[in-house]
């Protein structure tokens, strides 16, 4: 089986990619309530925007946020965070994402399989430029070459 040293990093890469891409730049919802935002009330059933994609690349909780650095998710620094720092599943606590666990998951043995046997290097010359929709994505298609270990 997986060392848990392992399985500790390579969560901390799917955090941190879940964080660099800002996968769903926004989420909406409507409050059943009056919500009080520091000085200002939001009447209920007032459509909000969440924007997830500004938090994730906000430079006060995330120094330098368009470099890659999976040790942002160590165990030590996970705890400097503020708790709504990193909800790439949604702010909305127990109705975020209901398939977040399950993602996380398949995305650890997915990721651990692969990168045990084999090496993804970006084609050279790529630049690959996101789009930010519901869900981003690449502005092309995104080439890789794969070598075995």
């Amino acid at each position: 089986m997986f060392s848990s040293c392992i399985v500790v990093y390579t969560r901390q890469v799917i955090d941190e990619t879940l964080r660099a891409s800002a996968l769903a730049p926004w989420g909406a919802r409507v409050y059943e309530y009056d919500l009080q935002v520091g000085e200002f009330v939001i009447p209920k059933e007032t459509p909000i925007l969440l924007p997830f994609g500004v938090v994730l690349q906000e430079q006060n909780l995330w120094p330098e946020p368009k470099r890659f650095d999976p040790d942002r998710f160590s165990p030590e620094n996970i705890k400097q965070l503020p708790s709504l720092a990193y909800q790439p599943f949604g702010f909305a606590g127990k109705r975020k994402c209901p398939g977040w666990r399950f993602s996380i998951a398949e995305g650890l043995v997915f990721l651990s399989v692969l990168i045990r046997r084999f090496k993804f290097h970006l084609v050279e010359g790529q630049e690959v430029k996101p789009v930010y929709r519901l869900v981003t994505s690449p502005a092309e298609e995104v080439w890789v070459t794969v070598t075995e270990r």
